[in-house]
């Protein structure tokens, strides 16, 4: 049990009797999921199984999985490197354990790496699209930001235009093309 849990317990007088109990009931969800999770495997297995030997084209379905199948990102996508899988907060639990899975809970867009998907409001939008307008976005502000010379006004409102003047070193590169 980590040290910070069983300090909050000690900490509210909850007796040893309690905790005892409360850790066999963790540990029965944890073999009951760790079962579910072996369940679940076997049966994806077994299904793949079916299809490749009832298809006339199974050897083309191992072939595209082993050339297309990337295990290091996969490991990246999922964390599973990662030796904390989760990690406490003052308010809450958060999974750092496969969280390609999870849902995002922010609301304006916001979300963890590799989220399926982002929820702005109450759409929720698949995350490739997502950036890909995001991308276009910044894109568009950036070329008016240039075509404007937004930048220049903004570096000669803020920047010292008074040491511009004097310093004879200071050359200003005018526009040589007509467009």
């Amino acid at each position: 049990m980590p040290e910070s849990l069983a300090t909050s317990f000690a900490e509210e007088h909850i007796d040893s009797l309690t905790i005892k109990k409360s850790e066999l009931l963790l540990n029965k969800l944890s073999i009951e999921f760790k079962k579910r999770k072996r369940e679940a495997m076997d049966s994806k297995d077994s299904l793949i199984r079916t299809i490749a030997t009832n298809r006339a084209d199974s050897e083309e379905f191992f072939r595209l999985k082993t050339n297309y199948y990337n295990t290091g990102l996969a490991a990246f996508v999922l964390n599973e490197d990662a030796l904390d899988k989760y990690v406490e907060n003052q308010k809450r639990i958060i999974q750092k354990f496969e969280p390609g899975y999870m849902p995002p809970t922010s609301v304006n867009g916001r979300a963890h790496f590799c989220a399926p998907f982002k929820i702005t409001g109450n759409m929720e939008i698949d995350t490739f699209w997502f950036n890909i307008v995001v991308i276009w976005l910044v894109l568009l502000l950036l070329y008016f930001a240039l075509y404007f010379n937004i930048l220049r006004k903004l570096v000669s409102v803020f920047g010292n235009t008074n040491k511009r003047k004097s310093d004879s070193s200071f050359i200003i590169i005018k526009e040589i093309s007509s467009w």
